[in-house]
């Protein structure tokens, strides 16, 4: 998990403060974000910055859409993604996408609360696997989207990380304060979201949050941010007793299938490089998700002091951090004896079903060789 020094904490609070600032003196969100960007980067110029923060915007409305959908038919979410990464593809490329995304997502929640050791061993197996030519048939392909889509729909990627963000938390407020984690920017929270993504995306490039991928796009960030501050939201949901335990579990299901299917987007290509990329920055995202998680609560510590400057975009209206830290210590007791001892039998099988196909590819290639 990753840690921060005193002197990172202090540096990422008065950098909150100072942004807040901001835009309670009048300066808009868009403006905000081209700053960030041209003070955390180096030769960046405020009209790169514009173009970021508007694609960080873009992003951040994808997810908000794509979460509904999600919500409303996972089913159809799923179906509608498959078929755009789809587009320009043959067969075999298509059966090699779905083989090496399926075992990717798979891999990562059979090594929920594992150490590294398996998770360097399922990637070198990862690595190997392939589908031929002759293999990419009509009906190949039907299996392995089936198998991507089922991976994606019951992966554990927001379920085992739960104890480790609520220590995280809890370590990082006060005894005696209870600080607003969720803010209500009155009709203003997709930008909200957007500055913490400008914010955490230029830490992670200048390598200020260390052990995180530097190649991590914009949109990769802004998504995490997303998926974190949503489900901050349904473990305090979970804490004041308005959204059930097994609910909230389900929900962050769905959370993280749309999660996943952000990251997938942005790292579409096909092969060993795009299996080492999208395979490296699953396992990247619980470290990710306590970035966030510091990033949001700095924000919130320096949101008092912003609403004393003016009375512009809202109020704290959570109870505070120990409420999702409750909620998040509730979900995470029901789903270790439940949702996640399930997730990993699931992700076992389809990961023994797509390795089945490494094995007779072996078998094949030692026959062409004694004969």
């Amino acid at each position: 998990m990753t840690t921060f020094t005193k002197e990172q904490i202090e540096m990422l609070k008065a950098e909150a403060a100072s942004i807040l600032k901001n835009i309670a003196e009048g300066q808009s969100v868009r403006d905000v974000m081209a700053q960030i960007y041209v003070d955390n980067l180096d030769e960046k110029t405020i009209s790169q910055g514009q173009l970021m923060a508007g694609g960080i915007l873009q992003s951040v409305e994808r997810f908000d859409a794509d979460y509904q959908k999600a919500r409303e038919d996972m089913d159809r979410f799923i179906q509608g993604f498959q078929e755009k990464i789809d587009e320009g593809k043959n067969c075999v490329e298509r059966c090699n996408y779905w083989l090496k995304l399926g075992a990717a997502v798979s891999a990562y929640t059979i090594t929920l609360g594992e150490d590294s050791a398996n998770q360097e061993k399922l990637f070198q197996e990862l690595e190997e696997l392939s589908v031929s030519e002759e293999e990419a048939t009509p009906q190949k392909e039907k299996e392995l989207r089936s198998q991507a889509a089922e991976a994606i729909r019951n992966s554990g990627i927001l379920l085992g990380t739960l104890v480790e963000q609520a220590e995280a938390l809890e370590a990082l407020d006060d005894a005696e304060e209870a600080a607003a984690l969720l803010i209500d920017f009155s009709g203003h929270e997709a930008e909200y979201r957007a500055v913490v993504s400008m914010l955490a995306y230029t830490k992670i490039k200048n390598g200020t949050f260390e052990g995180m991928p530097v190649d991590m796009t914009a949109a990769q960030v802004t998504s995490i941010v997303c998926a974190e501050m949503e489900q901050a939201r349904i473990m305090e949901s979970v804490a004041n007793g308005s959204q059930a335990i097994d609910l909230a579990a389900g929900l962050l299901y769905i959370l993280g299938a749309v999660l996943l299917v952000e990251l997938a987007l942005s790292a579409s290509a096909i092969g060993v490089a795009f299996a080492l990329t999208f395979f490296r920055l699953v396992f990247a995202i619980p470290a990710a998700l306590m970035i966030v998680g510091v990033v949001l609560h700095l924000f919130d510590k320096a949101n008092s002091a912003w609403q004393k400057q003016a009375e512009v975009v809202g109020k704290a209206v959570s109870t505070g951090v120990r409420w999702v830290v409750k909620g998040m210590k509730a979900v995470a007791g029901f789903v270790t004896g439940t949702a996640i001892p399930s997730a990993i039998h699931l992700a076992v099988g389809i990961w023994d079903k797509l390795t089945d196909l490494k094995s007779r590819n072996r078998q094949r290639e030692n026959e062409l060789v004694t004969q």
